[in-house]
């Protein structure tokens, strides 16, 4: 499954009004990448017995985040990827340093778009100006999530078709909403 067919799949999933679309997606983004933060922490304090299922999950949730910041601004994530000027072969050190990094500067260039383009966010229309800044930013987490999966050996194409088998089972089951995975 390539990025644009997981984006696909992935926003039939949406939950969020359309008046929210980028301050939701933009703190999912945060808040997803501080979970996979704090699993990158734990794995590497628990060596052998770390729970890289729970790491891979942590991945996907990203993702879905950044595909629907790609369908809220009509673009596609394999086109936003493509922008990505970030390094290659980093250490862990510095996936996890990155991880903050660009999660923080898409929620800086997002707040100043919200301060300063408040009429046009409200009409779900993202300011052109900072959509380039935003979208490399966006494109360099890809990177470092996909770092991140190779990093501990997991499969990334596997993490984003069991996030979509799991929306899919909550969905079914009407549990969308809510908080945790076990729901």
């Amino acid at each position: 499954m390539n990025l644009n067919e997981y984006q696909e799949k992935a926003i039939t999933s949406k939950i969020y009004d359309d008046s929210v679309a980028i301050p939701y997606v933009v703190l999912g983004i945060c808040g997803e990448t501080s979970e996979l933060y704090e699993k990158i922490v734990e794995a590497i304090g628990y060596g052998d017995d770390a729970d890289l299922d729970l790491l891979s999950k942590e991945t996907a949730d990203i993702i879905w985040y950044l595909a629907a910041w790609a369908e809220e601004n009509g673009l596609m994530l394999e086109d936003i990827a493509k922008m990505s000027d970030s390094e290659s072969n980093p250490t862990i050190a510095d996936m996890m340093d990155d991880l903050i990094k660009y999660s923080g500067q898409i929620a800086e260039y997002s707040k100043k778009a919200l301060r300063d383009d408040f009429a046009d966010i409200s009409k779900g229309v993202y300011p052109a100006s900072k959509m380039n800044k935003t979208n490399v930013s966006v494109a360099n987490l890809l990177s470092t999530v996909k770092s991140v999966v190779t990093f501990f050996g997991l499969d990334f194409e596997l993490a984003l078709q069991q996030n979509i088998n799991k929306l899919a089972s909550r969905a079914a089951r009407g549990v969308l909403g809510g908080s945790g995975d076990v729901r």
